[in-house]
């Protein structure tokens, strides 16, 4: 099949010859299969054979978490070197900011609700998200939850974040949960970290 493929690539680019610069793949969210679905081995194979065929008008982006690299590591070990690894760096405030906005303009255009967001609103939530974008979508979108009279203030921030099933709530099960359970289950943890049993009610209380 990946020989099906850059076959059918190569030909389909000769055959428009100009009219195009060339193929690219996106993959968002690389950072979530695991090693069996095979994602790294992927990349390399299928960038190997369109090298044989002088095929040099394809790229492949991934986008993804810093652990991208550890699971194209896991399928396939020099999976890595296919790629030129560019790190983001988180938004300022001035692009935070644009961001809240433009989701509001965009929210409008499809229902037709103007809902408006206060300065101090605003700035709470770059603030809180320190301009990482998968925490500014989670905070402004816990917000918008919040809000019952289309005016998103900084109480509405606040609830979104911190309330039952917020923003704080998701970030950690999402991005955090897995780091967190690893770390406390490991055999250096447990050793470097005493862990004493509190009597209670006749039974035991792991403090």
């Amino acid at each position: 099949m990946l020989d099906d493929l850059a076959h059918t690539l190569h030909t389909t680019l000769d055959a428009l010859g100009g009219q195009v610069d060339g193929v690219l793949f996106l993959i968002d969210e690389a950072d979530k299969p695991d090693a069996e679905a095979g994602l790294g081995e992927f990349c390399k194979l299928f960038t190997e054979r369109l090298s044989k065929r002088e095929c040099h008008k394809v790229s492949i982006g991934l986008a993804g978490l810093p652990e991208t690299t550890d699971r194209l590591r896991q399928s396939h070990e020099s999976a890595p070197r296919v790629f030129e690894i560019l790190q983001l760096k988180p938004l300022s405030a001035d692009d935070a900011l644009y961001v809240i906005r433009k989701g509001l303009s965009e929210s409008k255009e499809k229902s037709d609700v103007e809902v408006r967001v206060t300065d101090d609103a605003q700035n709470l939530i770059a603030r809180l998200s320190e301009g990482y974008p998968h925490f500014l979508q989670q905070f402004a979108y816990s917000a918008f939850e919040c809000d019952k009279d289309n005016v998103i203030t900084d109480t509405d921030v606040l609830d979104g974040a911190m309330g039952e099933h917020g923003a704080l709530q998701q970030l950690g099960i999402k991005y955090f949960q897995d780091l967190y359970f690893a770390q406390i289950f490991s055999d250096e943890y447990r050793g470097a970290m005493p862990v004493p049993l509190l009597e209670l009610s006749g039974g035991l209380i792991v403090s």
